[in-house]
């Protein structure tokens, strides 16, 4: 793992020891070795290498091949064993790091090589001898890379920070991705909120010349049904198989690993099948608790995990866990001003993200630096299925759907009118309607506090796509295939992981998110994950006996930070002191509804419970709202 820049100067000018000097402060992070530079003529590529496994420490990137192609890389291979059977390596191949692999694998395939390979990656290749450049991502959410090209430069980095210390590259923002940033609306997914930097979309290929910017598809979301199986004990086996697979390719690290250990199906998963393949004492399970009061447990959510994690530890003895709550420590994370240098962002929901730092810290205080997550599960591994009757329906499998819909009933008492209208006919409301119904003036009004005028003014309305942006808006939608996409598709989570990781120094890794995962689970017929009317039923299977059974069948879903209201009340009069400052901003009062900020603040909440009663405007709304128009004024006011 790793991070990296480069330019080209298209008018031959020399790269020179500035530009190299620029693009090494700006990838400097936690635990980043010192920056080694390869620079030829009018090129230069700097990387900063992470040392989170063993293979890392050996890694000389920018590497020069036999061809004289020279590779940038910040990738972790997961599937390091197939590929150097493929390319023929496996006696050297314990011997050789990640970038070394990947740089063999080009100089054979050419950029084809990029399908073979699994993990996480983004990577830079220079064939000088071409006059080329290839630029390309997986299609995970794990990684960014961003790219500027005028009519003299081309310039790239895994992060903004680098990009934005170039005095040629324009710092003045996209007023139209600043408004989509807001109501986190994720197409078209190669602009950023900068007008003269776009990004390497995941599963895309840039192919970049003097003449011409390529772009090249790579992968594609695979659509469910395309993979059956003639039994549903072969499909668990299988999907049980895969993930032990794909995590044992993912557990290779430094020192300690941690695992995440929450309440829910995704993580226990992870931490079970990384147990098969770590020594018992290199592994430890970690939960975070949370730091204050929480609301009452309810039917939809519960807000401390720990009671959860302990029946399931103690369901398996032997296993080192611990409990994580707040350190009283900070290496930056709450410091907004600091969090807009690293990430040339919004901070986006800052004191959700700082949650996990008391995690980052525990594992670097044992010696290790990996931590695994079950993050991305819910789309594919743990998925409930979608509107799977809406799927049916299309398929004319009239029996299916109504012995589904009967299964749902039974398990859920919910009447089968009831079912019909949410699970057949809402997926199929026109937005606009539901929208009418439910009170909204705007789809993103609930989450976002957008200026009205300034939305007016940018035509929001009629450039939202409807059908796709009410996957936001938490409207049930009659394709999977849309909402998987759409939040698959969502690059925000990369650059707020590479972003994080300059903060905290750990590789925060998500195996469920892992290529080979999401092929696998995306293809299955949706059927698979809701058997006898029981949602999330795939994932469950592959559980069983293997988890407490108030874990397997639990239907609420748990809530990080179930805090907030404690946080944010602490925060509320540095908040009120924010909101005035910022009313001196034009750009800020521009784009952000400073007046409805200012409004819920005022009008706050008297206890805990009326408080989860209106979270999404305070613990979302309101913190999402401050921050952009925080980062809108230190932008306004050139502090880059």
């Amino acid at each position: 793992m790793s991070d990296f820049a480069g330019l080209w100067r298209l008018d031959g000018r020399p790269a020179d020891h500035h530009d190299s000097v620029r693009l090494a402060q700006g990838l400097a992070g936690r635990g980043s070795a010192d920056p080694r530079i390869w620079r030829q003529g009018s090129f230069t590529l700097v990387h900063r290498q992470h040392v989170f496994t063993p293979e890392d420490d050996r890694e000389r990137m920018p590497l020069t091949g036999p061809s004289g192609a020279v590779l940038a890389a910040d990738v972790r291979l997961s599937n390091r064993g197939e590929l150097a059977d493929t390319l023929g390596l496996s006696g050297n191949a314990a011997a050789l790091p990640d970038g070394a692999l990947c740089l063999r694998a080009l100089e054979r395939w050419g950029t084809d090589a990029v399908s073979r390979f699994y993990g996480d990656f983004a990577l830079a290749l220079w064939l000088p001898g071409e006059h080329r450049l290839v630029l390309t991502r997986d299609p995970s959410q794990n990684r960014s890379l961003f790219i500027h090209r005028s009519a003299h430069l081309i310039a790239f980095s895994t992060r903004l920070r680098p990009l934005l210390a170039l005095p040629e590259i324009p710092r003045d923002l996209d007023d139209l991705a600043v408004a989509d940033h807001l109501i986190l609306n994720t197409e078209p997914g190669d602009r950023t909120i900068y007008a003269g930097i776009n990004r390497v979309r995941m599963g895309h290929t840039l192919t970049l010349t003097p003449e011409a910017t390529r772009s090249h598809r790579w992968w594609s979301l695979p659509h469910p049904g395309t993979r059956r199986f003639s039994r549903h004990e072969d499909t668990v086996a299988a999907a049980a198989e895969v993930i032990d697979r794909t995590v044992a390719g993912s557990v290779r690290a430094v020192g300690m690993v941690g695992a995440s250990l929450t309440g829910g199906l995704d993580s226990p998963t992870v931490l079970l099948s990384a147990r098969r393949c770590l020594e018992p004492d290199r592994l430890i399970a970690l939960t975070r608790i949370p730091g204050g009061p929480t609301p009452q447990n309810g039917p939809i959510r519960f807000y401390d995990e720990a009671s959860r994690a302990r029946a399931f530890v103690d369901h398996h003895p032997g296993l080192i866990w611990h409990p994580v709550g707040e350190d009283g420590q900070d290496w930056g994370e709450s410091d907004r001003r600091r969090w807009f240098l690293e990430a040339g962002t919004p901070a986006d929901n800052l004191i959700n993200g700082a949650w996990f730092f008391p995690l980052f810290r525990f594992i670097t205080a044992q010696g290790g630096r990996v931590i695994l997550n079950g993050e991305g599960g819910n789309h594919f591994y743990s998925s409930h299925g979608g509107t799977v009757e809406t799927a049916l329906l299309r398929q004319g499998r009239l029996l299916a759907l109504t012995r589904l819909l009967w299964q749902r009933s039974r398990r859920s008492g919910q009447s089968l009118p009831a079912l019909i209208r949410h699970r057949l006919l809402a997926p199929h409301e026109p937005l606009w309607l539901r929208g009418r119904r439910k009170g909204w003036t705007t789809p993103w009004g609930r989450f976002a506090a957008l200026n009205p005028t300034f939305a007016a003014d940018m035509n929001m309305l009629d450039r939202l796509d409807p059908d796709r942006y009410r996957v936001r808006t938490g409207s049930p939608h009659s394709s999977v295939q849309t909402t998987r996409e759409w939040f698959q598709g969502d690059e925000g989570v990369g650059q707020w992981a590479v972003a994080a990781r300059a903060l905290h120094g750990v590789d925060w890794r998500a195996p469920l998110g892992d290529r080979r995962v999401i092929e696998f689970f995306a293809s299955l017929p949706l059927e698979d994950f809701i058997r006898d009317g029981e949602p999330r039923s795939l994932a469950r299977a592959v559980l069983a006996g293997q988890v407490p059974d108030q874990t397997r069948h639990e239907t609420r879903r748990g809530s990080q930070l179930g805090e907030w209201f404690s946080i944010l009340t602490a925060r509320r009069p540095q908040m009120l002191a924010s909101l005035e400052r910022l009313k001196a901003s034009r750009t800020a009062g521009q784009v952000v509804d400073l007046a409805r900020l200012e409004s819920l603040l005022l009008d706050w909440p008297a206890d805990l419970e009326a408080a989860e009663k209106r979270r999404m405007e305070y613990y979302f709304l309101l913190t999402r709202g401050l921050e952009t128009a925080e980062f809108l004024a230190w932008h306004e006011g050139g502090n880059h």
